[in-house]
C-alpha cells in the first residue's frame, strides 16, 4: 500500500454530545462530517464515549462504524497506517483529552477540524478570566503539534495560521455541509409552527428569518435597529423572526431595545426560545428571505441552511461569510444599521434581485454537502501525509493492552486489598495501572499511581482498554462500587454480594434517616420486604445482594468459586461472561517441621466468622486459639467475655492488625488453621491460601471436599447447633493435632497444591480473559484450570 493511500480512519465522535457542542455548532457538525465521511469508500470508525453519542451518529450515517473509545482501537487503526481527526481541538472551553493519550503513544498522524479561532482573535472578551487564558494557550501548543488541519473556510485557516502559529501550507479547506433535511418543499409548512405561531409568528405577513444567537458578535441588535429604519408600509407587511434561544437577561435586553425603537415586540419583532430541528426547517422554508447579520463567523452555517431550503439569503460582507454565499449582491455591511435596512429591503422589494438571491442560493446548496466535504477532507489527508516524515512506530509501552485495576489500597483493612496488589504485582507486560479504593482506609499509599475517584474525572477512561474492579462486601470497597457502577468494567467479585458494602457504609453515615433512604433506593420495590433496612443479616436471609446495578455494567465477571457463579446466574439470568477463577497461592516457603499443639484463625474477625464456636473448641480439646488480624470491637468483647466465661482465656489470643511479618510469624508458629464463615455467597478465603501455601493443615467451611485433593484441607459443616459444630470441628482438628503423620500427610498436600496456582498464574488468566470475553456471548460460563 502507498503511504499516500488513506484506507483507515479514526474520527473523535463525542462532541454530538458534548455539553456545550451537541444540537448546532461542532456537535452538528462532528455528526455532518462523519456522514459524509462514510460515503467515501474509506473504512472510517467514530470513537465514542457514550451510547448517547453511539445513537446520534448511527442515526445521521446508519451504516458507519461506531466503537468506544480504547487503546486497543488506536492501535488497530495505526497498524493500518491510518490518520485520527481531532473534531473538538477548538471546542470551548477546550477539553481535556481532543487527542487522546493513546493516539500521541501509538503514533497515529493526526489532522484537527479548525472551525475558528474567535476567543484568540479577540482576547479582551473573551480571555479576560485568568482559567481561560491557559486554556486558550494549552489549545495553541497542542493545536501546533497536529500534521495537518482541516478549515472549515479561508478565513478561519488564515486567521488560525496568524493567532496559533500553525503554517499556512499544512491547511486545507474542507467547508462545511447542511443535513439533508434543509430542503426546498411547496408544502404548506404552518402546520409545523403552531408552537412559534404563539409566540407572535403570523402566517399573513411576510417573514424575514434571522438565525442568531446570544452573543454580541451575533449582531442581533443590530438587525433590530436596521428593521426599525425600514419604511413603515414595508415593515407593516412584514415580521422579523430571531430564531434562538438566549437568557432572560438576554431577552430582557432585546427587548427592550426593540421598544425603544419603536417596535412592538410579538409583532413588529419576534424573539422565539430555543427552536427545534424541525421548527427551524419550516421556519426557512416559509420565510420570504433569511438574514444572516453577525460580524464573525468561521464558517455561518445558517446562511447554507437557508440557502438549501430555497430562499433568498442576505449576510454580512465580513470573515467567512462571503465564501459561503459566493454573491456579492447578497452582502451589506453588518456595522452600519441603515446598510443592512436597505439590503432587506431591496430583497423584498426588486423581484430581479430577488431572482439573483435565489440563484446564489441554488449555487450554495450544490456546494455546501457533506458528501463533498468527506471527499475534500480525503485528498486533505492525502496531501498531509506527502508532508510528514517517515512513520515512527509505536511506543514500547502501548502495544499492549491498558487496563485500569480498582481494588482496595494495599494496606487497607480488605484482604482484597493486599490480594489485589500481589495480582498487579504479577501482571505480564507494562500496561496496568493501580487505583486504590481509599474510602474508609486513610491517605492513599504514595506507590499507588491514583485514587479511584480519579477515573472518569481525571484520568480518562477510554486511555484503557479495560477497567477491572475488585469488589467484596465490605464498606473498604465503596469507591470501586462507584466505578463498576458508572463505567463498563470486569467485575471479579471476591464476594458475590454487596450487602457488608451498602449496609456498612449505611451504618457508617451516622444518619439513619439518609442510610435508610439510600437503602431503600437501591432495593426499588423490595425495600417493603424488610424489616430492618439496616440488618445486614436479613438481607441475606432474603436473598439481597445488591449487585444488579454492577452487573448491569459489567462487561464480564470473575468469581472465585462455582457456588459464587450460581449467585451470579440468580441475579442476573443472562449474565455477562463469567469466568471461575480459583484464588491464587503466595509464594510462600513452607514450615519444615512438626509444629506446637495450637490453632490459628486468619484474616479480619467478624460475628459472621463463628469465633464463639472456636472458643468453645479450646476449651474442648484444651489447646490455644489465636485470631491473627483486626476485628470488629464487640466481636473482640465478645470473645474475651466468653472465654472468661468458660475458663478459657489463657488459651484465646486476639493480635489485633499486624505487619505481614507478624502475620506470617504467626502462622507459621501455629499447628492447625480454622476458618469459618456464615452467610457465605460464594466466597474463598485469601487466609485459607495463605495457610496453604505455608503447609498448614486447614480445616474450614468455606471449601468443598473436593477443593483440595488429598486431605490438605478438610470441610467442616455449620449447620445444626453449636453443640454440633463444635463436635464436627473436634472431629475434623483431634488427627490433625494428635497424629504427626496424618500432619505430615496434609501439610505435603497443601503445599504441592499451593505450587500449582501462583499469582502470575492467576494475573496470567486474567489479562487473557479481558480479550477474549470481549467475544463471547452473554451467559457463557468459563472455569479457570490449574497447571
Amino acid at each position: 500500500m502507498s503511504v499516500l493511500d488513506v484506507r483507515r480512519i479514526l474520527v473523535d465522535g463525542r462532541p454530538v454530545d458534548h455539553p456545550t457542542a451537541r444540537q448546532r455548532g461542532i456537535g452538528r457538525y462532528t455528526a455532518g462530517f462523519l456522514a459524509g465521511l462514510a460515503r467515501t469508500g474509506v473504512q472510517v470508525t467514530a470513537a465514542v464515549s457514550s451510547g448517547v453519542e453511539a445513537d446520534v451518529l448511527r442515526s445521521s450515517a446508519p451504516n458507519l462504524d461506531v466503537r468506544p473509545w480504547s487503546p486497543s482501537l488506536v492501535r488497530e487503526v495505526a497498524a493500518a497506517d491510518g490518520w485520527y481527526i481531532a473534531t473538538q481541538l477548538m471546542l470551548h472551553p477546550v477539553s481535556l483529552d481532543p487527542i487522546p493519550r493513546a493516539v500521541t503513544e501509538a503514533r497515529l498522524p493526526v489532522a484537527a477540524v479548525m472551525y475558528d479561532v474567535i476567543p484568540h482573535r479577540y482576547p479582551s472578551r473573551y480571555l479576560l478570566d485568568p482559567s481561560a487564558r491557559k486554556l486558550a494557550d494549552v489549545r495553541s501548543m497542542l493545536a501546533r503539534t497536529v500534521d495537518g488541519m482541516l478549515a472549515i473556510s479561508d478565513f478561519s485557516a488564515r486567521t488560525a495560521a496568524e493567532a496559533l502559529g500553525f503554517p499556512l501550507e499544512r491547511m486545507r479547506v474542507i467547508g462545511a455541509g447542511v443535513e439533508p433535511f434543509f430542503t426546498p418543499t411547496s408544502d404548506d409548512t404552518w402546520t409545523r409552527l403552531e408552537r412559534v405561531a404563539k409566540l407572535g409568528v403570523r402566517a399573513r405577513r411576510r417573514m424575514v428569518v434571522a438565525v442568531t444567537g446570544g452573543d454580541d458578535r451575533k449582531n442581533t441588535e443590530g438587525l433590530v435597529r436596521a428593521w426599525a429604519l425600514l419604511d413603515s408600509a414595508l415593515r407593516e407587511s412584514s415580521q422579523l423572526v430571531v430564531a434562538c434561544g438566549v437568557s432572560p437577561v438576554v431577552l430582557a435586553k432585546w427587548s427592550a431595545l426593540a421598544t425603544s425603537v419603536g417596535l412592538r415586540v410579538g409583532d413588529d419583532v419576534v424573539f422565539t426560545d430555543a427552536v427545534s430541528d424541525y421548527e427551524l426547517v419550516a421556519l426557512l422554508q416559509a420565510c420570504a428571505l433569511a438574514v444572516f447579520p453577525s460580524f464573525d463567523e468561521g464558517f455561518g452555517l445558517p446562511v447554507a441552511e437557508a440557502a438549501a431550503c430555497g430562499r433568498p439569503v442576505i449576510c454580512s460582507n465580513t470573515t467567512s461569510l462571503p465564501e459561503v454565499i459566493d454573491c456579492d449582491e447578497a452582502l451589506f455591511d453588518p456595522y452600519d444599521p441603515m446598510a443592512i435596512a436597505r439590503a432587506i429591503e431591496w430583497a423584498l422589494t426588486d423581484d430581479d434581485h430577488h431572482g439573483r438571491l435565489l440563484a446564489a442560493s441554488e449555487r450554495a446548496r450544490r456546494r455546501w454537502t457533506w458528501e463533498r466535504v468527506g471527499a475534500d477532507a480525503v485528498d486533505a489527508l492525502r496531501d498531509f501525509s506527502k508532508l510528514r516524515t517517515a512513520r515512527r512506530p509505536p511506543r514500547p509501552d502501548c502495544v499492549n493492552s491498558r487496563v485500569a485495576f480498582v481494588a482496595p489500597a494495599p494496606d487497607s483493612p480488605s484482604g482484597i486489598g493486599p490480594y489485589s496488589d500481589q495480582v498487579a504485582a504479577s501482571w505480564p507486560g507494562d500496561g496496568l495501572v493501580r487505583f486504590d479504593d481509599v474510602s474508609n482506609c486513610g491517605a492513599r499509599p504514595a506507590t499507588s499511581s491514583w485514587s479511584a475517584a480519579a477515573l472518569g474525572r481525571y484520568v480518562p477512561v477510554h486511555d484503557h482498554d479495560h477497567v477491572v474492579v475488585a469488589l467484596g462486601s465490605s464498606p473498604f470497597h465503596a469507591a470501586s462500587v462507584s466505578v463498576s457502577e458508572r463505567w463498563p468494567s470486569h467485575v471479579w467479585l471476591h464476594d458475590a454480594s454487596l450487602v457488608g458494602c451498602h449496609v456498612g457504609m449505611a451504618h457508617a453515615s451516622g444518619n439513619n434517616e439518609w442510610a435508610n433512604r439510600m437503602l431503600a433506593d437501591r432495593l426499588g420495590r423490595r425495600a417493603t420486604e424488610f424489616d430492618d433496612l439496616l440488618d445486614a443479616a436479613e438481607h441475606h436471609r432474603r436473598g439481597s445482594t445488591f449487585l444488579e446495578p454492577v452487573l448491569d455494567m459489567a462487561r464480564s465477571v470473575i468469581v472465585s468459586s462455582h457456588e459464587a457463579a450460581a449467585v451470579v446466574k440468580r441475579v442476573k439470568p443472562d449474565h455477562p461472561p463469567l469466568l471461575v477463577l480459583p484464588l491464587a497461592f503466595p509464594d510462600a516457603s513452607p514450615v519444615v517441621s512438626i509444629l506446637p499443639r495450637s490453632l490459628v484463625v486468619a484474616g479480619w474477625l467478624d460475628a459472621n466468622k463463628r469465633p464463639e464456636i472456636l472458643v468453645r473448641l479450646a476449651a474442648a480439646l484444651d489447646v490455644d486459639v489465636t485470631f491473627v488480624g483486626a476485628a470488629n470491637g464487640d466481636t473482640a468483647t465478645m470473645v474475651s467475655e466468653l472465654a472468661v466465661r468458660l475458663g478459657v482465656a489463657h488459651r484465646i489470643h486476639l493480635t489485633g492488625r499486624v505487619t505481614d511479618n507478624d502475620f506470617d510469624r504467626h502462622l507459621r508458629s501455629h499447628r492447625v488453621g480454622v476458618q469459618l464463615r456464615d452467610d457465605a455467597s460464594g466466597q474463598m478465603s485469601a487466609a485459607v491460601n495463605d495457610l496453604v501455601a505455608r503447609g498448614i493443615p486447614v480445616v474450614t467451611s468455606m471449601y468443598s471436599h473436593e477443593s483440595i485433593a488429598d486431605g490438605g484441607l478438610r470441610h467442616v459443616s455449620l449447620a445444626g447447633s453449636d453443640d454440633e459444630v463444635v463436635s464436627g470441628l473436634v472431629t475434623a482438628v483431634s488427627s490433625l493435632l494428635d497424629d504427626d503423620r496424618a500432619w505430615r500427610v496434609a501439610s505435603e498436600a497443601n503445599i504441592r497444591h499451593a505450587t500449582s496456582w501462583r499469582f502470575a498464574d492467576v494475573a496470567r488468566r486474567v489479562a487473557a480473559w479481558l480479550d477474549e470475553s470481549t467475544m463471547l456471548p452473554a451467559g457463557h460460563v468459563e472455569v479457570a484450570t490449574r497447571r
